[in-house]
């Protein structure tokens, strides 16, 4: 059932993104292992759990300010229309085995077609997934796991996978959180 969340490569990078303002993008998470070194993104969802590419609770809880908020989930079942304006954001690479960003970085992408998408042509998934257009070497988001994909200010995916830079069958994938909203839900409220 998650195992598209699970899925990691070599690629973590936010190719030709802009710098994000500082603090314009309160909800994100930026997880790290020991060494310090980033591991992947994520949507900081309340003040104990960040949603990222598999779930993952702190240790202990943030304290909320005006530079950390959380980003609340969709209403479940809600849908993302192809066409839709979304944007992406990561500290991944800024180019192709290159440094990871200092900075947070985002890139605009626009939803494609969800049957399209879901067809043998291009990943043959059942609809748990939201496609968006890879414009050359626009993004890649394969090491930026578990970043939001946030559409008209609401959070409407996780980064999950990228089937490679320009290859137009094989758009980058996020995990349609809508889908799973009520589980995650029960999750927190039962994991206290």
């Amino acid at each position: 059932m998650f195992s598209i969340l699970l899925v990691l490569s070599d690629c973590a990078e936010v190719i030709h993104g802009k710098e994000v303002v500082p603090h314009s993008l309160p909800f994100m998470a930026r997880l790290e292992d020991v060494k310090g070194s980033l591991v992947c993104g994520g949507v900081l969802i309340n003040e104990s759990w960040v949603l990222t590419a598999a779930h993952c609770k702190l240790k202990k809880p943030v304290k909320l300010t005006d530079t950390v908020k959380v980003m609340d989930l969709p209403k479940p079942a809600s849908d993302v229309p192809a066409g839709t304006r979304c944007f992406a954001a990561g500290w991944g690479d800024t180019k192709e085995n290159g440094d990871q960003s200092d900075v947070l970085l985002s890139v605009n992408v626009t939803v494609i077609d969800r049957v399209k998408c879901d067809s043998p042509d291009y990943y043959n998934f059942s609809p748990v997934c939201v496609c968006v257009n890879q414009h050359a070497l626009s993004v890649c988001f394969q090491g930026d796991s578990g970043g939001p994909l946030v559409c008209r200010d609401a959070l409407r995916g996780v980064v999950s996978f990228a089937g490679g830079r320009g290859r137009v069958n094989k758009p980058t994938v996020y995990t349609f959180i809508s889908k799973y909203t009520d589980w995650i839900t029960k999750t927190i409220q039962t994991s206290g």
